[in-house]
């Protein structure tokens, strides 16, 4: 085949930065791709061994990003996180019974406390992290500038113990981040790169079978990876429409650095 017969041929995978994709979505493309190739009966017969590679690569990155035991602290952050919430709701109720008293030195107590609770808008269906920092200053609170009114009422047990049930979401929740060890990530980012040579290396081949075999029986297979390379170009990687004429991304990056990946 000439150059220019070379030249001619438009039909070919577009390339992709890989290095930027966060861990999840690095692993969803990957079984995309994966799942279409071993549809193909083409690639099957001509590229068996790299399309056996390449499934071996992204089992392996599927193993270490989605473990399937569970962390043995997730239990105590969920029995910590039960534990504050109920009490938190006996609490409010406490307070609105507390307003209904004839002693004033109690209803204008209770009515401050309520206040509070308003101001930290705390939701027990709230999202994990952001509900026990709520939870940590509004019981510093409570047992700070609001002591008074809390012993007058007589809640400070009750305030100690959703203390507790915070306290133990803290500790559960810290434990179960340190079980991602620094050795867990470096086998997650050595599994990515392994991942990303086995996908480089059968989109190589499949674009060189394109130029020597002509587009005819790769059209479908190559358009299906163009349109779902373009989509995670623009939805995972904030890019915009890729240079068709090219293959190449929008940022001029062939996809073939060896930066870190990213741990996200």
């Amino acid at each position: 085949m000439s150059v220019l017969q070379l030249l001619a041929v438009l039909l070919q995978i577009q390339s992709i930065n890989l290095i930027r994709f966060k861990n999840g979505a690095h692993l969803n493309f990957m079984k995309s791709v994966l799942q279409r190739l071993q549809q193909s009966s083409i690639i099957g017969r001509k590229a068996k061994q790299l399309l056996a590679d390449f499934e071996a690569a992204v089992t392996a990155e599927s193993n270490i990003l989605m473990p399937s035991r569970k962390s043995q602290y997730t239990a105590q952050v969920a029995e910590g996180d039960r534990r504050r919430d109920t009490i938190y709701m006996s609490y409010k109720k406490v307070l609105q019974a507390f307003g209904k008293y004839s002693d004033l030195a109690k209803v204008a107590a209770s009515a401050r406390l309520q206040q509070q609770l308003k101001d930290f808008g705390i939701r027990p269906q709230g999202q994990l992290d952001d509900q026990t920092g709520k939870f940590t200053k509004f019981i510093d609170e409570l047992q700070g500038q609001y002591a008074a009114d809390i012993k007058l009422l007589g809640l400070a047990e009750m305030v100690s113990e959703m203390k507790a049930g915070n306290d133990e979401v803290i500790q559960a929740t810290a434990a179960r981040r340190a079980e991602k060890s620094d050795l867990e990530l470096a086998a997650l980012k050595t599994a990515r790169r392994a991942t990303d040579r086995a996908y480089k290396a059968l989109i190589q081949v499949i674009n060189a079978l394109i130029t020597l075999e002509g587009e005819a029986q790769y059209v479908e297979l190559v358009n299906y990876l163009n349109t779902l390379i373009t989509d995670y170009k623009r939805n995972a990687l904030g890019q915009k429409a890729p240079n068709l004429s090219t293959g190449s991304d929008d940022t001029g990056n062939n996809g073939d650095d060896d930066d870190d990946v990213p741990q996200g």
